[in-house]
């Protein structure tokens, strides 16, 4: 669930399979090795270098190829600025941008978040910026954040994804 509570919406999602959400995946991303690729079974196929950015062009596990796509990734002094995903066709679904990175422990975090997921003609079927502001590692959660429910004079929406 996601609750907006100066907006006062609120989202739970259906899935049967994971539901990416950028501002999770920003910081875990960003603190992986290949950022997570070559757990989940990708290898990298070929690199370039455009402008002083790294792009490493990453293709799915073969046992996958017709459900997962292609990523590139753009990298800019040892720092993740951009991300492009496609599906199995070569078209792009969905797209990220990572800006002004912060020192958070040994890592370095992207404090700004743009991601975009697009159709199968490429139009724009979600657009998110995500600012972060005061990120802090390894604390200790308070326990209202660790109970905290979604007051009930708030309606939920459920969202199948």
């Amino acid at each position: 669930e996601i609750y907006y509570p100066v907006e006062k919406q609120a989202f739970r999602f259906i899935s049967k399979g994971r539901v990416p959400l950028p501002f999770v995946e920003s910081i875990i991303q960003t603190t992986q090795a290949e950022y997570g690729l070559t757990a989940i079974g990708y290898t990298l196929d070929k690199h370039d270098v455009v402008e002083e950015v790294l792009y490493t062009y990453w293709k799915p596990p073969e046992k996958a190829k017709d459900t997962l796509g292609s990523v590139i990734l753009g990298m800019h002094n040892d720092r993740l600025i951009s991300a492009e995903i496609k599906n199995p066709e070569g078209y792009i679904i969905g797209r990220s941008r990572y800006q002004n990175h912060s020192k958070i422990g040994i890592n370095y975090i992207p404090m700004e978040v743009t991601s975009s997921t697009y159709g199968e003609k490429s139009e724009v079927l979600q657009h998110e910026k995500i600012v972060y502001s005061n990120p802090q590692a390894n604390i200790e959660t308070p326990n209202p954040i660790l109970n905290f429910t979604i007051p009930e004079s708030v309606e939920v929406k459920e969202i199948k994804w």
